[in-house]
């Protein structure tokens, strides 16, 4: 009787562990997707973004008419300190950062 009872515990043991190791795993491969879908973003993206942005801004206070540059679909404004007043209100108010913006243009 004790036999049965020890391989019935056994057996549920056996059946938890694997249950706690399958969940595990797949928490921390969920977890690394997560992170290397972020890192991947920032490294490729971010830094393509930022170098065409900067190569935009030293065009643009260069030749201060050239105000809109669009980019694989992406359009950029930049605005300088004495133009504050041709921003978007509703653009003002945003802080510094990234945004995700849908729409048409003026729309």
């Amino acid at each position: 009787m004790a036999t049965g009872r020890y391989r019935r515990r056994l057996h549920t043991r056996i059946v938890l562990s694997f249950f706690l190791l399958g969940f595990g795993l797949t928490a921390l491969f969920g977890a690394i997707a997560i992170y290397a879908s972020a890192r991947v973003e920032e490294d490729v993206v971010g830094k393509a973004l930022k170098r065409n942005i900067n190569s935009y801004a030293n065009r643009f206070y260069a030749n201060l008419t050239d105000t809109v540059e669009p980019l694989y679909g992406i359009s950029g404004r930049v605005f300088g300190p004495d133009r504050r007043d041709k921003v978007p209100p509703d653009w003002a108010e945003l802080d510094s950062g990234v945004y995700q913006m849908n729409g048409e243009e003026g729309g």
